[in-house]
C-alpha cells in the first residue's frame, strides 16, 4: 500500500502501527494492500475506543468483531461501570479526503438497529459476536444503560447530513437521552495523537504554599510562597505540558535570567522578594483537607497546572540546579488561578498573558503562541522530524533543512497568499505588522496542512538560494536588482507552480530543478520589464530618473503591482508560443 498522503494520515500511521503492531487479528483472504488497509481499518476502531474511553489496549482489541456478518459494526465496547455501551464504526480513508458512503453508514444504522432490538441472527456465524453474545444480551438487560454510536473515519471532509439523519431516526425511536451519536474525521483523530493535554489535566499534583491567601470571587485564587525545589521538580517531570500555552519557552542564558540564577546563589532568602515570580492557572485546586485549618502553610492539589508568565523563572531555576545540587531554601511567589468559575477560558487565559507579562519584553509575534493551529503544526510536523518553532526558547539543535519558524512562515505565505503587494512590501521594508497576531492569523488561515506550510517554506529557501548566488555574480544595477526583487520573483513563482499541494513532505530533486529554471526565467522577465516601462536605463546602467534606487521600486505598490501584471502575461505569452 501506498503512504503517500495528507502528513496526518502517515502520523496515524505511525501510531496505529506502534499501538498494534501484530496483535490485530486479520483475515486470510485479500492481497497485501488489502491486508493493510483491514488493519488501519480495526486499529482506528480500537484506537478510537481507547481514546473516548480510556479503556486499555487489550480491551480495546477484544471490543472489535469486524468481519462477515458484522452489519456494519466494527467495535462494541461496554463499560458496566459507567453504564455505557460504544457501538463503532470505523472508516479508513488513505487519501484524507472522503466520507464514509452513504451506503456503509446506512449498513451501520442498521446493524445498530438489529443491535438494539435483539435480531441476533442478523449476526449469524459473526464467530467475535457470537462468542460475546451473552454479554450483549446482558447489556441490553442491565437497567440504566446508555448507548453511544460512534463514527470513525480517516478524512477531513465534514460528514454530510444525510449520514447523520440516519442517528438521529434511531435516537426518535428511542426513549430520550438512551442513545448518543458523535463521530470523529482526521481532524480530531490528529488531535488526539499530537496532544495528550487531556491526560495531563487528569494527573494531579502536589504543591505546598507557604503564606498563602485565598480569594474566592471572581475567580478561585491562591496567592503564596513555594519552595524552589519543589518548582524544579515540576519543571523536570512536566515542563512541555506545563507551559504549553507560555507565549515563550524557556530562553535560555539571557541577562534577565543570569541575574534571576544570580539572585538564587547570592541572595536566596530574599529571591521571592526580587523576583516578580509566577503566574499560573489549572483546571481545578482543592486544598488538602488536613490542612484546612492551617493558616501558615497548606499543600494544594491542582490538575491541570499550565505557566502563563513566569517560564524564564522557572527554567533559571532549572538551570540553578543543573549546575549546584547543594540544598538550599529559598521560595518563589506563586499566584495559581483555578478556571472553574471562568466562562470564556481562551479569552480569559489571552488577557492573563497580555497583562502579566513584563519581565522580559512582549513582542507582537510573541501572541501567536496563543493560536490553537501553531500547537497543532508544531506537533503534527515533529513527529515527522521537522520542528517548526513558533514562539521563542533556547537554542535547540535541529539541522537547519528540517527547522523553520514563525517568521519565516509568515514571509512565505505573505508571498504566497497575498491578493497585491501590500503585505509582500512589509518584508522588504522589515515591518513588524507582518508578524502580528491578526497579521499571522489572516495568513495561517489561507493553509489547512502543516505538510502545505513546510513545503513552501522550502520553495522559499530555494528561491532565495538562487538570488543569492545571482546577487554574488552579478555588479551594479544588475546586482541591486537580484538583492531587493526576490519577494516579487517569489510571489509570481508561486502563482506559477503548484508544489505546495503535492503529498511528499520534502520537495523532490526534480522540483528543485524546475524551481532552479523559474527563478533564471522569471527574474530576466522581471528584469526586462524594468527597463522596457523605463524603470532603468540598462543601456546606461543608470537610473532613467536618478532619484529613483532599486529598492524604491520594490517598495512601490502601484509600480510591483504593475511590474507583477506584464510579468505574468508575458509568461502566459511566452507559454502559448512555444
Amino acid at each position: 500500500m501506498c503512504t503517500k498522503g495528507p502528513i496526518e494520515i502517515r502520523n496515524l500511521q505511525n501510531v496505529l502501527n506502534d499501538t498494534f503492531g501484530n496483535i490485530i487479528q486479520l483475515s486470510n483472504t485479500g492481497n497485501e494492500d488489502e491486508k493493510k488497509r483491514e488493519f488501519y481499518s480495526k486499529s482506528l476502531a480500537a484506537y478510537t475506543l481507547m481514546k473516548i474511553t480510556d479503556c486499555s489496549q487489550q480491551d480495546a482489541v477484544n471490543s472489535l468483531i469486524d468481519g462477515n456478518n458484522d452489519c456494519g459494526i466494527d467495535a462494541i465496547y461496554i463499560d458496566y461501570s459507567q453504564k455505557k455501551y460504544y457501538l463503532v464504526q470505523s472508516k479508513y480513508c488513505e487519501k484524507g479526503n472522503s466520507e464514509p458512503s452513504l451506503s456503509d453508514v446506512s449498513k451501520f444504522g442498521n446493524g445498530v438497529d438489529y443491535f438494539l432490538n435483539s435480531k441476533w441472527d442478523n449476526f449469524k456465524y459473526n464467530i467475535n459476536f457470537e462468542k460475546r453474545l451473552p454479554d450483549f444480551q446482558k447489556c441490553l438487560a442491565t437497567e440504566g444503560m446508555k448507548c453511544y454510536i460512534i463514527l470513525v473515519y480517516s478524512s477531513f471532509n465534514e460528514l454530510h447530513i444525510d449520514r447523520i439523519l440516519i442517528f438521529d431516526n434511531l435516537k426518535y425511536h428511542s426513549s430520550e437521552g438512551y442513545i448518543t451519536f458523535k463521530h470523529y474525521n482526521l481532524e480530531v483523530i490528529n488531535e488526539w495523537i499530537i496532544n495528550d493535554e487531556k491526560q495531563y489535566d487528569q494527573t494531579s499534583i502536589s504543591l505546598r504554599f507557604f503564606s498563602p491567601s485565598i480569594v474566592n470571587t471572581p475567580y478561585k485564587v491562591i496567592h503564596g510562597i513555594v519552595d524552589i525545589k519543589e518548582i524544579n521538580k515540576l519543571y523536570d517531570d512536566y515542563r512541555d505540558k506545563m507551559i504549553v500555552v507560555n507565549i515563550r519557552n524557556y530562553k535560555g542564558l539571557t541577562q534577565v535570567n543570569n541575574d534571576i540564577i544570580k539572585t538564587i546563589y547570592d541572595k536566596p532568602e530574599l529571591f521571592y522578594l526580587y523576583n516578580n515570580g509566577i503566574t499560573a492557572y489549572c483546571k481545578q485546586w482543592n486544598i488538602i483537607p488536613r490542612d484546612e485549618r492551617n493558616n501558615e502553610e497548606k499543600e494544594i492539589k491542582i490538575y491541570g497546572f499550565r505557566i502563563v508568565n513566569g517560564s524564564q523563572t522557572v527554567g533559571a531555576i532549572n538551570e540553578y540546579f543543573l549546575k549546584d545540587n547543594k540544598e538550599i531554601t529559598s521560595y518563589v511567589y506563586l499566584k495559581l488561578i483555578s478556571l472553574d468559575n471562568c466562562q470564556s477560558d481562551r479569552e480569559f487565559i489571552m488577557n492573563l498573558i497580555k497583562y502579566t507579562n513584563s519581565q522580559n519584553r512582549i513582542n507582537p509575534e510573541d501572541f501567536i503562541a496563543l493560536d490553537p493551529n501553531q500547537i497543532r503544526y508544531h506537533k503534527t510536523l515533529k513527529l515527522q522530524n521537522v520542528y517548526y518553532k513558533y514562539k521563542e526558547e533556547k537554542n535547540n539543535k535541529w539541522p537547519h533543512d528540517r527547522r523553520f519558524d514563525y517568521k519565516e512562515s509568515c514571509r512565505a505565505l505573505a508571498c504566497k497568499y497575498s491578493a497585491d503587494y501590500q503585505i509582500i512590501r512589509l518584508i522588504l521594508i522589515n515591518n513588524t505588522k507582518l508578524y502580528s497576531y491578526d497579521t499571522g492569523i489572516s495568513l495561517f488561515r489561507q493553509i489547512n496542512s502543516p505538510e502545505t506550510l513546510w513545503r513552501l517554506v522550502q520553495i522559499k529557501r530555494i528561491v532565495e538560494k538562487y538570488m543569492k548566488e545571482y546577487v554574488s555574480a552579478e555588479v551594479g544595477l544588475r546586482k541591486e536588482f537580484f538583492s531587493y526583487s526576490k519577494w516579487l520573483i517569489l510571489h509570481i513563482i508561486y502563482k506559477q507552480i503548484n508544489f505546495d499541494t503535492e503529498e511528499n513532505l520534502f520537495l523532490s530533486e526534480e522540483e528543485i530543478s524546475i524551481l532552479s529554471e523559474k527563478v533564471n526565467e522569471i527574474s530576466e522577465i522581471v528584469w526586462n520589464v524594468l527597463t522596457d516601462k523605463g524603470y532603468i536605463n540598462s543601456e546606461q546602467k543608470e537610473f532613467y530618473n536618478p532619484s529613483r534606487t532599486v529598492r524604491s521600486i520594490f517598495i512601490d505598490i502601484t509600480i510591483c503591482d504593475t511590474i507583477i501584471k506584464e510579468t505574468l502575461k508575458r509568461i502566459n505569452m511566452n507559454e502559448r508560443s512555444e
